[in-house]
Order: structure tokens, then C-alpha cells, then sequence
């Protein structure tokens, strides 16, 4: 080869390096020095280069060049016009060969004026921030690519065209005001051929937070445009949208935003909602939910307020909530609404204090939906963001639980009738509380406690003790509170509570008493029972204080009877031969342990004179001694003035009955005083078996038919 040919070969080269500088420092901001050997001039070329193409650029410790490749220490680069934002980059390098791969190949496109490119950057670390509004993007692992043509104009120089790009966002950070976005991920990459717009891509966010909140939302998926023409256009869709909310699934087909106002509007699709994993761990011991639920949630979302119109949720069938008491006795709500939404037409309004990374307190403005056949409302609630403190008032509506509730096992029960009411609560991270709770019916509750049968007892055999007991609890009326310490404290009056035992009704006529759960100065399962009252008998009962141990079936406490009747406790007792007059109270000491109940020194007197009038039988009168004789005739037609009596029952029913009259019969001896001093025993526990034998011998026939057909 001569030197003529050296000489052209020696200018070639030297294009090529002046070539592949200069393509690299403008395209890809500041690799201008790559193939010179000082890092010193390296920074200098950079920065020339880089106020020619308007940007301000910082390399920091460049490393001493390869033939294909140049590493830095850090990279910062800042445009000198608006928009204003910051990229920096920390340990990166700079690294291209020829698209062809071929050394020859890549020669002869040189010597044709053009060379295919590929460069790469590659990173540990990526920082964008934007000064307005403060906006900073944060990334590692960078990895970006992109293909370019270095070719000779027309003018004499070298020019760079660049093909295409692509960069796998991963893995990265979004920090706006105190909003904090992390783990997110996209796909970017255009080419010419599409004059630059970025393709949709499928764009995930693992979470959202602010300093003092978790926000119950994660891994947010959409596909989306994210290109640069994203900024020049006021709506912005997404499409094929899923998100994770307090566990839930959630789905809408699009998200439109609309830049200009910050409004946002979506419909979230709720589908195979597990209830099990998602409300168990806010349920205790012996209660359960079972299915699944789905739904539709239009949702309006504006930089200072939320809004929720017309949305409904549905449970799948075999959805239930249940409650199992220890002894087997389970009350069941079933939620699937008979195959209709249990939650419709829900109409929401959530209002910020200010911007949503910013606001201190949330406002539910107001919320109404439709369920079990009524409605609830809540009006003017307010989530403290601080304090971690929501405050509200739930108020009820005309709700209808008899389609849903059941009650089933050894107490099983219905309720007829509609439900209205208001609970105003706060909720904390010290508990929750309930201030004033109000909740009233028109309708009954049906209540019915069937002992279980001994598996030895004959089919015929009588036995009080397997009779079935009714409640019909009327009319209920009840103001609820609850304290931060567990406190449960519930007013309740009605207008009636029968009981029904075989052929024994008994009825309290406008109860109420005070109940006090789970007090922090009580025993585990205890429950004091105050200032209770009722209407029996035509007289009253009251009791002023009890506690009762609901764990071992044990009370005692003072029965007050005020004004009864005589007669009716005569007629109570099956007694049939005598007629009385007058009313009577008293004290009675109770005492229940487990089935069993006893008195001791109970005390009953008259209220006003009356009269006893026995009318013996004439097998009572031939059988009679002398002095009961006497006795029978004073009491043909006894006026008292004064009627006390003393009363203990024993545990096993046997009840001592000591009486004491004074008074005159106008037929015996003249009218002239008479006292009367009377003891009478009975098992009262045989009394109640003779009044319940005929309805137990129906049963048992009933029963035993059913089994011979």
C-alpha cells in the first residue's frame, strides 16, 4: 500500500472518531469527549456542547474512555429554558457499537456518509425532579437503548438522526407534594416511523402513601399512553384499569382525567369479593362470614371531593354472616337479598380539607343506600387525619330484618317488623364509641328455647323439663352506648314480653331495665341489670340491682312486688275454692344457680283490707277436725285488715307459705276479731308440671303420629 493510500485510510479514521463523538455527545448529552483521553477535556466538551443544544450540563469524574464505552461518575443535566426539571445520574456508562455488528460492513455504510448506531446507558441510580409542581421520580438499574443513524449532510458536516428508543421503567419511585408512589412500572419506547408517540402500555403501581397514611389502595394496573405528548392534552384516558382496595379486586374498563379541572371519573367493577379473608380479621371468637361479593361503584373524584352515585353491592348465594354462641345456638344473617343487591342505590359525598396529600381532615358530606328493604343515611362524618379519629352519625331507616335474620339450634326466633334508628360513634385507635344510639320497632321478636330431650326418655314419657319456651318481646325501644374501655350499656323498654310454657302465658306489661356488658370494673362474663320494672299480674315487679354471671347461669337479687292483685297469685297457684279481694307487695330475695332458683325471707303484705272467701267442699268439711272446721268457717267470708305472709322456696320447689290474718267474718261468731295464723307447702315445681301436663301429652301424641305414617 502506498502512502497515498495510508494518508486516505489515516482521514477516514479520523472522520470515524470525529463522527462517532459527536453523535454521541449530542444525542445522548455529552458523550462528545468519548474518544479523547484527558476526563478533564471530556467535561469542557460536554459542557460546550451542551450550551449549544440548550441544556446546562454537569459531568462529574469521567472515566477514561474505551473503545465502545465511557463511565462517569455522575451526570446532571438541566435545561436552560422552560419547562424547568433535573436529571441526575449517578455511576452510569455510556456504551454503542454498529447496529450491523460487522466491522466491515459497518466500515463501507461509513464510507457511504452513514453509520447505524446502537447506544446504551446504563445507571445505578435516575433522579427527575420538576420544580412546578414539585414533582421527583426516582429509579435504579437504568437501562436505556436507542438506535440512531450518523450520516453526512449535504452541507459538508456530520448530523445525528435518531431512530428509536426504549427504557423498562422498574421498580421506581413518584414523590408529589407528600404523596408518595412506589414500586412502578412502564415500558417506554417510540420510534420516526410513529412521529414519537409512546404506544399504550400496561402502567402497575405497587402502592400509595402520604407521611401519615397507608392509603388502603395497591397494585394499580391501566394501560396508558405516557408519552410527551401526555402533557399538551387536557383529558387523559386509561383504560382496562384494575386496583387492590382494603383487599378487594377492583376493575373499571377506563379512567377519564380531566387536567384542567382535576376531575377524574371511573366506574370500579367488584367482582369474587372473598368476605371470609377480608372482614375475619375483625371478627371474633363464634362469629363467621361465608361467600363472596361483587358490585358496580360510579365514582367522581375532584381535587377536593369524592362522590359515589347510584352504586349497588351483591352477594353470591350461601353469603352469611353467622353468630355461634358457645352451647351450639347460632343467629344468621343471610346477605344475599334474595337474589337483589344487599346494598343499592348508594349515593356518596367525601369531601378534603384543602388537596388530598395535604388535607387534615376528610368529610362524608353524606352517604343514603338502600338495604334490607329500608334505608341508612350518614350525614356530616369526619375523618380526623392527625388523630386517626372518625366521627359520625348512622341513622336507620324502615330497615326489614325478617327476610335475612335467623335464628336456629336450641333458641330459634324470627322478627316481624321495621327497624328506624341512629347511632352516632367515634372511632379511634383507642377503640370505638357509641354515644346515644337510638333504635325502635312497631313489630315483635319471636323467641322460642326447646330443651334438648335425654337421649334414655321415652317417647311418651312427660317431662316439664323438655317443654318448649316462647318470648314474644314487643315493641322494642333502645338507647345504646359503648365506651373506649368495652363498656356496653343498653336502655331498653317494650311494650309487652309474654311468655309462653305449655298452657302458662305470663305477660310484662312495658318492661325496662338498664343492662351493663363487659364493664372495665366486672368480671368477665357478668352482666348488671338495673332499675328494672314492669307491669304483672295488674301490679308490678321491679328489681333495683342484679348481676348476673351469664357464664354459670348465677344471680341474686331483691324481686319487688308492688300492688298484685291476690286473686291472680290464688289463680297462678291452680288454686280453685277461693275467691279474694285486695292487693298485695312485698320483697322477694332471689337467688338462681344454674336451672335452679330459690327465696329466703321473702315478705308479702296487704296494701288496703280485702277479703278471702274459701268455699270448703263437703268431703273438705267431713274429713276436717274441729279446730280446721273452725278455720274453714272463718274463712267462708274472711274481711282482713291485715295480711302478711312470709315465703321460702326451696331449690327442689318445695315452697313454705306462713300466713297471718286479721280480720272478721260477719257470719262467724258474731263478727268479733279473728287471727288467723296459716302454714301452707306445696312443690312449685309440681304445680308447673300439672299446668303444662296436657299441652306435653299432645306433643308427645303429635309426635309419636308423625314417626307411624
Amino acid at each position: 500500500m502506498g502512502t497515498h493510500q495510508w494518508q486516505l485510510v489515516e482521514k477516514i479514521m479520523k472522520w470515524v472518531f470525529r463522527f462517532a463523538a459527536s453523535a454521541t455527545l449530542i444525542i445522548l448529552v455529552c458523550l462528545a469527549g468519548t474518544w479523547l483521553a484527558s476526563p478533564l477535556l471530556i467535561e469542557k466538551i460536554a459542557a460546550s456542547l451542551a450550551g449549544s443544544s440548550g441544556l446546562a450540563i454537569k459531568l462529574k469524574q469521567p472515566g477514561r474512555p474505551l473503545l465502545n464505552s465511557i463511565a462517569f461518575g455522575s451526570l446532571k443535566v438541566k435545561p436552560l429554558s422552560s419547562p424547568s426539571y433535573t436529571v441526575t445520574l449517578q455511576k452510569g456508562r455510556f456504551h454503542w457499537s454498529p447496529r450491523s455488528g460487522s466491522f466491515t460492513s459497518s466500515l463501507r455504510n461509513l464510507l457511504q456518509g452513514r453509520l447505524p448506531l446502537v447506544v446504551e446507558l446504563q445507571a445505578d441510580d435516575a433522579v427527575i425532579t420538576l420544580a412546578d409542581p414539585a414533582v421527583t421520580v426516582k429509579d435504579s438499574s437504568i437501562h436505556i437503548s436507542a438506535d440512531m443513524d450518523i450520516y453526512r449532510n449535504e452541507q459538508g458536516p456530520w448530523d445525528i438522526t435518531l431512530k428509536q428508543y426504549e427504557y423498562r421503567v422498574e421498580q421506581a419511585v413518584l414523590i408529589y407534594q407528600s404523596t408518595r408512589l412506589e414500586q412502578i412500572s412502564y415500558y417506554l419506547h417510540s420510534d420516526r416511523e410513529n412521529s414519537w408517540q409512546q404506544p399504550p402500555e400496561r402502567l402497575t403501581i405497587g402502592s400509595i402513601s402520604t407521611p401519615d397514611i397507608q392509603l388502603p389502595m395497591k397494585n394499580f394496573s391501566a394501560t396508558i399512553s405516557l408519552g410527551p405528548e401526555l402533557v399538551k392534552k387536557d383529558t387523559i384516558r386509561a383504560e382496562q384499569c384494575s386496583l387492590d382496595i382494603m383487599g378487594w379486586k377492583a376493575s373499571a374498563p377506563r379512567i377519564d382525567y380531566i387536567r384542567s379541572s382535576g376531575r377524574s371519573d371511573l366506574t370500579l367493577e367488584l367482582e369474587n369479593i372473598d368476605l371470609d379473608s377480608l372482614f375475619t380479621p375483625v371478627l371474633h371468637e363464634g362469629q363467621r362470614i361465608t361467600g363472596s361479593a361483587g358490585g358496580t361503584v360510579p365514582i367522581i373524584f375532584t381535587p377536593d371531593s369524592l362522590s359515589i352515585r347510584d352504586a349497588f353491592v351483591k352477594c353470591s348465594p350461601g353469603s352469611m354472616l353467622t353468630f355461634t354462641s358457645s352451647d351450639g345456638n347460632r343467629l344468621s344473617l343471610d346477605l344475599t337479598g334474595e337474589g337483589n343487591p344487599v346494598i343499592e342505590r348508594l349515593d356518596a359525598t367525601i369531601g378534603f380539607q384543602g388537596p388530598l396529600a395535604e388535607t387534615e381532615e376528610i368529610r362524608l358530606k353524606r352517604l343514603s343506600a338502600e338495604i334490607f328493604d329500608g334505608a341508612i343515611e350518614i350525614t356530616d362524618g369526619r375523618y380526623d387525619i392527625q388523630r386517626h379519629e372518625a366521627t359520625m352519625t348512622l341513622r336507620l331507616n324502615d330497615i326489614k330484618p325478617d327476610k335475612v335474620m335467623d335464628l336456629s339450634g336450641n333458641i330459634s326466633g324470627s322478627y316481624k317488623g321495621r327497624i328506624t334508628g341512629k347511632m352516632p360513634f367515634t372511632w379511634n385507635n383507642g377503640g370505638l364509641t357509641i354515644t346515644g344510639a337510638t333504635f325502635s320497632s312497631t313489630g315483635k321478636a319471636d323467641i322460642t328455647h326447646t330443651p334438648p330431650a335425654s337421649a334414655t326418655q321415652d317417647t311418651m314419657e312427660i317431662s316439664m323439663d323438655t317443654v318448649p319456651v316462647s318470648y314474644e318481646l314487643r315493641q322494642p325501644d333502645i338507647v345504646f352506648d359503648r365506651k373506649q374501655n368495652g363498656l356496653i350499656r343498653i336502655r331498653a323498654k317494650l311494650a309487652e314480653i309474654e311468655r309462653i310454657k305449655g298452657l302458662d302465658h305470663k305477660k310484662l306489661l312495658k318492661p325496662r331495665a338498664t343492662l351493663t356488658f363487659a364493664g372495665p370494673d366486672m368480671a368477665e362474663g357478668h352482666i348488671t341489670l338495673e332499675n328494672f320494672s314492669a307491669g304483672f299480674l295488674e301490679g308490678s315487679i321491679g328489681i333495683d340491682h342484679a348481676l348476673y354471671n351469664y357464664r354459670e347461669n348465677k344471680a341474686g337479687f331483691q324481686l319487688s312486688v308492688t300492688s298484685v292483685p291476690l286473686q291472680n297469685l290464688v289463680t297462678l297457684q291452680g288454686v280453685n275454692k277461693l275467691s279474694t279481694s285486695g292487693t298485695i307487695s312485698g320483697k322477694l330475695p332471689v337467688t338462681i344457680d344454674g336451672p335452679l332458683f330459690e327465696v329466703r325471707g321473702g315478705t308479702l303484705e296487704a296494701n288496703r283490707t280485702g277479703s278471702i272467701i274459701y268455699n270448703a267442699s263437703a268431703e273438705e268439711l267431713l274429713a276436717a277436725h274441729e279446730g280446721l272446721k273452725t278455720t274453714y268457717a272463718a274463712l267462708s267470708d274472711f274481711r282482713y285488715r291485715e295480711l302478711k305472709a312470709n315465703i321460702d322456696i326451696r331449690p327442689d320447689g318445695e315452697s313454705i307459705l306462713k300466713l297471718q290474718l286479721k280480720g272478721h267474718n260477719p257470719s262467724f261468731q258474731n263478727g268479733r276479731e279473728v287471727h288467723l295464723n296459716l302454714n301452707v307447702e306445696q312443690n312449685l315445681l309440681d304445680l308447673l308440671r300439672s299446668l303444662t301436663i296436657s299441652t306435653e301429652v299432645e306433643q308427645k301424641i303429635s309426635e309419636k303420629a308423625r314417626k307411624q305414617r
